[in-house]
């Protein structure tokens, strides 16, 4: 029984990455470059922000 479970827990994690990766390559083909920019600029804001306030 305790094979089976983690049998169970094994394809879970592996049906969930691949739903990630599915969900991800579906969001990167369809978010426009802009925004993708947006983003990163946005990121690098806050980052530089809270290593300034560290």
């Amino acid at each position: 029984m305790g094979r089976r479970n983690k049998f169970s827990l094994n394809a879970r994690k592996i049906i969930g990455l691949i739903l990630a990766v599915a969900g991800a390559y579906i969001l990167i083909d369809i978010v426009p470059s802009y925004l993708w920019w947006m983003f990163l600029g946005f990121g690098l804001l806050v980052s530089g922000w809270l290593l300034f306030n560290s």
